[in-house]
């Protein structure tokens, strides 16, 4: 079992602790690899994979959650190889 402290930002309401997205990076990609976090809320997943040597894709759909992510991950790593969209990746076009 891990113990790790719960996140706390009053940006978004429910917020994933850094430790717990490090441990699964770790585990799970090596440095180089390409993070995709289609739900990237308050940028947490991007943050830490750009800290750890991990390339990030996310996406955000709510305009105050995109800034915050925005803002979070170029303060926690000075920029970095990562891409963060607003909006959604699918306009619903041709969808039956």
């Amino acid at each position: 079992m891990w113990n790790i402290n719960p996140a706390v930002d009053s940006g978004h309401p429910a917020v994933m602790p850094c430790e717990l997205v490090r441990r699964c990076l770790v585990c799970s990609s090596t440095p180089g690899d390409t993070v995709l976090d289609p739900f990237a809320g308050s940028g947490t997943v991007g943050r830490v994979a750009q800290r750890w040597g991990r390339r990030f894709v996310g996406v955000e759909v709510d305009p105050g959650h995109y800034a915050t992510a925005k803002r979070r991950i170029l303060e926690g790593t000075g920029g970095g190889p990562g891409q963060l969209f607003a909006g959604s990746l699918f306009d619903g076009e041709g969808e039956g």
